[in-house]
């Protein structure tokens, strides 16, 4: 076995593809060959159980509709004017030409009803009083039942139905001296003028009409439809010579009642059939279609050869497209190893593959890779630099000594007027100031945290310009704990107080308020001042090295989206707007 596995190892990729090409296709072949009667046979017969079932389910509502319509045409007959009036008449009252038109009269509507049903073949009704019978025309019943026998039919109205169903009975009726197989709906006839029972009305629908719904949607060629009850006995059938019979013994019907609703195949007389079946509720039916499996196999024989022909041509062909993928596979993979074997650390190599398929893709991705390691080096290295720069002038502004002068100068000042209390404020705002500008740790604060520095900041600005200052900050509580660059706000405070603000009368209101945008958190510083000098906005460099600095910081911690942009109010003064997106941790 590991000589076997150090073989395999040891042979060309060209021979792997070719070989594993030859393999894979002959088990295919094989495996195909062997499961394609089986997996065919089984899909065969379930396509074959749900399309019968189709089929039944489709005549069960063509069923359905029929004795809908049976029943509908009972009740016109029932609610008929003549039909009514001439059963209201007491035949003891009547002569015998006053019975025979009763007689007529009757039997010419029943007549009517039934020619204009494409359904029914004939109706009688039975007087429940006396022992009179009317038929439609050419329709009869082979022996006009007794009193007994239509008290019997009375009996079966169960659980105050008005309606009831007779199973399909061999040869009682005959129209027009043909015997007939009926289906019999009989149905309670009241008086309308006094609401007592006077007669019991019956509609016949023929066994061959039954025969034909079923035959119109079932192929000749796909089996037969057989319709037994539940005793087991044949009540309508496509070959007649099986009606009536009993099949309550056979696998037939063993196999229907076992298998309701779904299909099984089974053996009779030494044949397979596939049988599917479906129960109808109304009459108590199941309608049971046969299919002969040699109908079936026949295809699967069909399918399971083409396979096998197609296994024997993809055999060769795969051989053939084997030698050629191989060639063309192991060509450019050769070609990109020996362009990243020359590569060595020399990062300035690139892969010379000029395919377009996946070993292409990888050269390019390769080379794609190399960009990127260089691109990353050099933008690691510029990165480092302007942090270092940004960071120097940070220090820069956290110290600016003109600051600290003034803010000297007004402690001073303070004291010469005997104003100690302001001056000891004013100290301790700057202690808190630059306690927070040069504390240790991340770039990054809370803007709580930067508030609290640029309210020491105002604070102490407000000291020495006597109050003019009005700072206000309008922030919701829940973006506090948003992350800023420290020392974002007070370079821009700074601008707004010396370019803006100074020149004007006070009081020099500054606000500032943030929100959300998507996921993006913008602020934005607004003033009362004299606002922006178009003339002058184009120039970068116009609001001094402390805005630009902060700038390119926001973009350098937050993304090239960030920043700050500055307009004019549409009220007067200037509006700052601070765009922070997410923000990169890296080197923070």
């Amino acid at each position: 076995m590991i000589d076997i596995i150090g073989f395999w190892k040891s042979l060309s990729i060209r021979t792997k593809i070719t070989s594993a090409f030859f393999l894979t296709t002959l088990l295919g072949i094989f495996l195909i060959s062997l499961f394609a009667n089986i997996m065919s046979n089984h899909i065969l017969i379930e396509k074959s159980i749900v399309d019968n079932l189709g089929v039944l389910n489709q005549f069960s509502e063509k069923l359905d509709s029929s004795l809908t319509h049976a029943n509908s045409m009972t009740k016109l007959a029932i609610a008929n004017n003549i039909i009514q009036s001439s059963l209201a008449k007491n035949p003891d009252k009547m002569d015998q030409s006053e019975s025979h038109a009763v007689l007529m009269g009757i039997n010419l509507t029943l007549a009517r009803l039934v020619d204009n049903s494409d359904i029914l073949s004939g109706m009688a009704i039975y007087s429940m009083e006396d022992d009179r019978a009317f038929y439609s025309r050419g329709f009869q019943k082979y022996t006009t039942p007794d009193r007994q026998e239509r008290d019997s039919v009375f009996a079966s109205f169960t659980d105050g139905k008005y309606i009831s169903w007779k199973d399909i009975s061999k040869n009682i009726y005959r129209i027009y001296d043909e015997d007939i197989n009926g289906l019999r709906l009989y149905r309670r006839l009241y008086m309308a003028s006094h609401g007592r029972l006077s007669a019991i009305i019956e509609s016949v629908i023929d066994e061959e009409y039954i025969a034909s719904l079923y035959e119109n949607i079932m192929r000749s060629d796909r089996g037969t439809i057989i319709i037994s009850n539940a005793e087991g006995m044949i009540v309508s059938s496509q070959d007649k010579s099986r009606l009536f019979s009993d099949i309550s013994d056979s696998s037939l019907f063993e196999v229907t009642l076992e298998h309701q609703g779904s299909g099984k195949v089974y053996k009779r007389e030494g044949e397979s059939f596939l049988t599917v079946n479906n129960y109808y509720s109304p009459l108590d039916w199941y309608i049971i279609s046969e299919i002969p499996m040699r109908s079936l196999q026949h295809e699967i024989r069909m399918i399971t050869g083409q396979i096998f022909l197609a296994g024997l041509f993809s055999l060769v062909l795969s051989l053939l497209i084997a030698n050629s993928l191989s060639k063309s596979l192991t060509r450019p993979i050769l070609s990109l190893q020996n362009s990243i074997s020359e590569s060595g650390h020399d990062l300035s190599i690139r892969a010379q593959v000029n395919s377009d398929d996946e070993i292409g893709a990888l050269a390019r991705e390769y080379n794609e890779m190399l960009d990127k390691q260089q691109s990353m080096m050099k933008r690691l290295v510029e990165e480092q630099k302007m942090l270092r720069k940004y960071e120097l002038s940070l220090l820069q502004a956290q110290i600016n000594p003109h600051f600290l002068y003034n803010a000297l100068e007004s402690v001073c000042g303070l004291i010469d007027l005997d104003r100690k209390d302001d001056a000891q404020m004013l100290v301790n705002e700057l202690s808190r100031f630059y306690r927070g500008i040069l504390s240790e740790g991340s770039s990054a604060i809370t803007l709580k945290d930067e508030l609290k520095i640029t309210e020491h900041y105002v604070n102490i600005l407000n000291v020495r310009y006597s109050g003019k200052i009005e700072y206000t900050v309008d922030i919701d509580d829940s973006l506090l704990v948003r992350q800023i660059i420290k020392m974002t706000l007070q370079p821009l405070i700074e601008n707004a107080v010396y370019h803006g603000l100074k020149n004007t009368r006070p009081p020099w209101k500054i606000n500032l308020n943030g929100h959300l945008s998507g996921d993006t958190f913008i602020l934005e510083l607004s003033d009362n001042g004299v606002g922006l000098d178009k003339t002058k906005i184009p120039d970068k460099d116009f609001f001094g090295f402390g805005t630009k600095t902060t700038n390119e910081r926001l973009k350098l911690y937050f993304g090239q989206d960030s920043g700050i942009t500055m307009e004019n109010n549409e009220g007067g003064g200037t509006l700052v707007r601070i765009k922070l997106s997410s923000l990169k941790t890296e080197g923070i």
